[in-house]
């Protein structure tokens, strides 16, 4: 069985890097607003990845046997309201953060779940 812990620790650094960037580029760039929503939408994209991370963990005990399924699994509605949230701030503070920033930061962690395979592809051909 693969190793998710492992995969979801190295996304969650890839994805903090990519906020702290983005706050740093808000920092000495004068079109912040769209900086910044790019690493508020991201921060929300990081919250979504801990939340399936958690939900694969938590099926992942239960077909092992370690653990009885839940009744209710906080899944797709809980990473929708999470994406909701975030371009509802968005919409209520425009001159801090731009709605496209923040739907470009709301897709990053999937942006990384695609490509970053790529970079192993010689590892798992040998």
């Amino acid at each position: 069985m693969m190793d998710y812990s492992a995969v979801a620790k190295r996304y969650t650094i890839f994805t903090v890097s990519i906020i702290l960037l983005f706050l740093l580029v808000a920092l000495l760039f004068p079109n912040s607003p769209l900086f910044l929503g790019i690493a508020f939408g991201a921060s929300f994209s990081l919250l979504n990845l801990i939340n399936t991370y958690l939900q694969v963990k938590r099926i992942g005990e239960a077909m092992d046997g370690m653990k009885k399924p839940g009744l209710f699994i906080f899944g797709t509605l809980t990473r929708i309201i999470a994406a909701v949230a975030a371009v509802a701030v968005a919409m209520r503070f425009p001159e801090y953060l731009q709605i496209e920033g923040v739907l470009i930061g709301l897709t990053v962690t999937y942006v990384i779940i695609l490509l970053e395979p790529m970079f192993h592809m010689k590892r798992l051909n040998q």
